[in-house]
């Protein structure tokens, strides 16, 4: 385990396939106990720690907006901080560096609880946490997580002075934590090399 009541995680990613759920990334214990991230079949976005056949102490964020841009990258961050004394501040997500604040559905997490994500459980990128279905059908690039740190979107990205288009910046100066990793996915023959020389994803 790392720290699992706080962790940032920041990815770009461009979708190639609407209409269709698509998985960025999971934990999967069984099917009362799961974590997930990704968009779903109506093209919102989802952030969720389900726990116990319910919601429970978990949290779920999911968003009005709608991501149908099949030629752009989105900068997606989330974060969670159950420590936080405000429990619309337990879970956020930043697209290209503007916070979501409109959601369909949203429950905050209890105070303290241990997200699954930073478990000793395996930890699964581009599908379902179960790894059986809703393969991300898109590109991912620049994956980092920064264990045990709130961070804000100015630590992956800056607006363009001349465009004002959200871009990634060097994250060589980031601390990553106990089971922090920045994954570059440079190298198709080694996608889960570990860019700061930590143990590398299998």
């Amino acid at each position: 385990n790392g720290t699992r009541t706080k962790w940032t995680l920041s990815m770009w990613v461009k979708r190639s396939k609407l209409g269709a759920e698509n998985s960025l990334s999971g934990v999967y214990i069984d099917g009362n106990n799961e974590d997930a991230l990704g968009f779903n079949s109506d093209d919102t976005l989802s952030f969720i720690d389900f726990r116990s056949g319910g919601y429970g102490s978990g949290g779920r964020l999911v968003t009005n907006r709608l991501f149908r841009d099949v030629s752009s990258w989105y900068n997606l961050i989330f974060r969670w901080d159950t420590g936080d004394s405000t429990a619309d501040n337990r879970m956020k997500i930043w697209v290209n560096g503007v916070e979501e604040t409109s959601f369909a559905q949203r429950n905050n997490p209890s105070t303290n609880t241990e997200s699954l994500f930073n478990s000793t459980t395996a930890w699964i990128y581009g599908a379902k946490g179960n790894s059986s279905a809703s393969f991300l059908d898109g590109y991912m690039a620049e994956v980092v997580f920064c264990d045990n740190q709130k961070l804000e979107p100015t630590s992956f990205g800056e607006f363009d002075e001349d465009s004002g288009i959200w871009k990634p910046i060097k994250v060589s100066g980031l601390t990553f934590g106990t089971n922090g990793f920045f994954l570059d996915l440079e190298y198709s023959s080694n996608l889960g090399n570990h860019a700061s020389g930590v143990t590398d994803f299998t």
